[in-house]
């Protein structure tokens, strides 16, 4: 960071997408399940190649531009903990360390999500180290 302000990059851009996507789920918008989907299938699949700006570049800047004049003043910007998550907390919910979060598991599909979530973590991150930052100065200095 340039300049002090509380918490680190990634995790002030999470934190805002955590917020939307409680502000949709309590909301009625969507459900727990139809958020998790649409993030697997749309930044999980560009987020590990390319940053935020990289692609808006690759998927085109003005489109970008168009939907933000409509859709950033819809955008939830509440200040106070989102009561579907409160209510978890309240609850002794800590996810998969007890099994008590936003889905229902069992003991063994807990420790099986952990296990899982480790596992893709190092895949991801091996696969991740094959296209560096600078992919494209590479590839044309071998050219």
């Amino acid at each position: 960071m340039r300049k002090d302000i509380p918490g680190f990059i990634g995790n002030r851009l999470m934190y805002a997408m955590y917020r939307e996507a409680l502000y949709l789920v309590e909301n009625g918008y969507a459900t727990v399940e139809d958020v998790d989907r649409a993030c697997r299938n749309n930044t999980g699949y560009w987020m590990t190649l390319v940053g935020v700006f990289r692609w808006m570049d690759l998927t085109g800047v003005p489109a970008y531009h168009t939907v933000m004049k409509d859709l950033l003043p819809t955008l939830h910007n509440g200040t106070e903990v989102p009561e579907l998550i409160d209510k978890i907390v309240q609850a002794g919910g800590k996810g998969v360390s007890n099994a008590q979060g936003f889905y229902d598991y069992t003991p063994e599909e807990a420790q099986l999500w952990e296990a899982t979530f480790t596992e893709f973590s190092y895949k991801i991150r091996e696969l991740a180290l094959q296209y560096p930052a600078d992919v494209v100065k590479r590839k044309l200095e071998r050219s």
